[in-house]
């Protein structure tokens, strides 16, 4: 199967990112990136480039604690249709694997979603085409969007 090497930001990166306090130009500016990328769409941005995003990201933002206060800056009302996809599943097994189809999209990366004989759920990040360090905050951000964002459905109805 052939993986993206292109990775779109989704929309919603911007009024996210000025919810928390940060303005997108100069995330983008810092990153290297054309200011105006969330408004033209086009080409999306390579492996590189998405982590320079992630490393300006944790620059302007200036705090530690920064992938787990965007992780809690998002919200349902935020509308990202994945993530809406996700709060409108049956159950939190459904809910993953909607996420994990949409990530490969987004990100150099992809979810492995795994369910034993006793229904535990094991969700595991990979990072694909990897040639330098992934940024620690999203590392750290997508692990905790899983274990604290609310509104994921936890059991079936």
């Amino acid at each position: 199967m052939t993986r993206n090497q292109a990775f779109y930001l989704d929309i919603g990166w911007q009024p996210l990112l000025k919810d928390f306090g940060l303005a997108p130009s100069h995330v983008l500016r810092k990153a290297g990136l054309h200011e105006d990328l969330f408004s033209r769409g086009g080409d999306g941005l390579t492996t590189d480039e998405y982590f320079r995003f992630w490393r300006a990201l944790e620059a302007e933002a200036g705090d530690v604690m920064f992938p787990l206060r965007i992780v809690e800056t998002v919200s349902a009302e935020s509308f990202a249709p994945p993530l809406f996809a996700a709060l409108c599943s049956a159950n939190l097994m459904q809910a993953v694997q909607r996420l994990a189809k949409y990530k490969q999209l987004v990100a150099p990366m992809s979810l492995d979603v795994d369910v034993g004989k006793a229904g535990e759920l094991t969700v595991s990040p990979h990072w694909l085409s990897v040639q330098t360090d992934v940024p620690y905050s999203l590392q750290v951000a997508e692990i905790a969007f899983f274990c604290d964002w609310p509104g994921l459905p936890l059991a079936s109805p």
